[in-house]
C-alpha cells in the first residue's frame, strides 16, 4: 500500500512529556484476535497471508512488528450465519505477546492508513457492510453514585465503513461525523469509498492536559486520498462514565478493527489493509495553548 500522510494542526507542535513518551513509545507490535466475533465460523481467513483456524474462541498471537496488517476473509456463496466476523490487532509493547493497557493519564496521537476493497455491494443502501478503523476497549469499574457495582467494557473508535460513512464514538467520546455514506447531505458527503485509501489521525488528551479545562478531549481526521475529501473532528471532549472516569479507563486495550460479513447470493471477499502506523506521545498542554484560537473561532461559526 502506498503511503500518503498530511500532517495538519497539532503534529508540528507535538512536546513530548517524559514519562509518557517512555511509555507509548515503547509499542512495538500488534497482539491479535481473530474471530472475536464468529457468526460465520465457515469463513477462509488470512492475517498476513496466514490461514487462521475457524475455532471459537481463537488465542491470540503475536505480529512483531508495527510494518502493518492485511485481513482477508471469504464467505462462500450461500454461506449461513447471523451478523458479522470481527478481528482485533490491538497494540503491544512486548512484540505482540500481550495487548499493551493505556493508562488514563497517558496522551497519544495515532496515525495509519486503511484501504477496505470487497466485491459485495457498497454504498448507501447495500445489503451488508464491511467496517474498519481505530478501536479502544475501555474497561468501566468501581462503583456509581447510588453504590452499585460497574463493571463492563466500554468500546468505541474511529469507524470506516463500506457504504461511505465515517464518525467517532463510543467509549465515552463525543459523537463525530465525518461522512455520511451517499444520503443526501451536502456537509457530510461520503468519505470512504471502496479500494480508496483513506488517511486517519487520532489524539487522545488526557484529563487536565490541555488549556480547555479539566476533562480529556480527543481531536481526528479523516481523508480519503483518492476524492480529496477531509474532515476535522476538532476539538471533542469525553463524557465522565458509570462511575466518574473521564477518558480512557486504566487498561484500555486499542488498535484496530476489522468486520465482514457476505452477501449471500456471491462467493463475498473482503481485503482490508492497515498501514502507516504511527504512535507517540500527544502534544503537551503548552502545545494545545496554540489552537485556543482556532477552538474560539469553531465555536463563534
Amino acid at each position: 500500500m502506498v503511503c500518503i500522510r498530511a500532517f495538519v494542526g497539532v503534529a508540528a507542535l507535538a512536546i513530548l512529556a517524559g514519562s509518557t513518551a517512555a511509555q507509548v513509545t515503547s509499542i512495538d507490535g500488534l497482539n491479535v484476535r481473530v474471530r472475536n466475533f464468529n457468526d460465520f465460523p465457515g469463513s477462509t481467513l488470512e492475517v498476513n497471508n496466514v490461514a487462521q483456524p475457524t475455532m471459537m474462541p481463537q488465542p491470540t498471537f503475536a505480529i512483531g512488528n508495527l510494518n502493518g496488517v492485511t485481513v482477508e476473509e471469504t464467505f462462500a456463496q450461500g454461506t449461513v450465519g447471523n451478523f458479522a466476523n470481527r478481528h482485533l490487532p490491538s497494540f503491544s509493547n512486548d512484540g505482540g505477546a500481550t495487548a499493551y493497557q493505556l493508562q488514563n493519564n497517558q496522551s497519544f496521537r495515532l496515525d495509519a492508513c486503511f484501504r477496505l476493497t470487497t466485491n459485495h455491494t457498497t454504498g448507501i443502501g447495500a445489503p451488508v457492510n464491511s467496517e474498519t478503523g481505530f478501536w479502544f476497549e475501555s474497561p468501566r469499574t468501581g462503583r456509581d453514585a447510588n453504590g452499585a457495582l460497574v463493571n463492563f467494557v466500554d468500546e468505541g473508535g474511529l469507524w470506516l465503513i463500506s457504504n461511505g460513512t465515517s464518525f467517532t464514538g463510543g467509549s465515552g467520546m463525543d459523537f463525530f461525523l465525518y461522512g455520511e455514506g451517499g444520503f443526501p447531505n451536502p456537509g457530510s458527503p461520503p468519505i470512504v469509498g471502496n479500494g480508496d485509501l483513506i488517511n486517519a489521525t487520532y489524539t487522545y488528551y488526557a484529563p487536565g492536559t490541555t488549556n480547555f479545562g479539566p476533562t480529556a478531549f480527543y481531536e481526528a481526521t479523516v481523508t480519503n486520498t483518492v476524492t480529496g475529501v477531509t474532515r476535522s473532528s476538532g476539538f471533542r471532549q469525553f463524557f465522565d462514565d458509570a462511575v466518574g472516569m473521564n477518558g480512557f479507563g486504566n487498561g484500555t486495550t486499542f488498535g484496530f478493527r476489522t468486520q465482514n460479513s457476505r452477501q449471500p447470493n456471491i462467493e463475498t471477499v473482503t481485503v482490508t489493509e492497515i498501514d502507516c502506523i504511527s504512535i507517540v506521545p500527544a502534544p503537551s498542554t503548552l502545545a494545545a495553548l496554540g489552537l485556543v484560537g482556532l477552538l474560539g473561532a469553531r465555536r463563534r461559526r
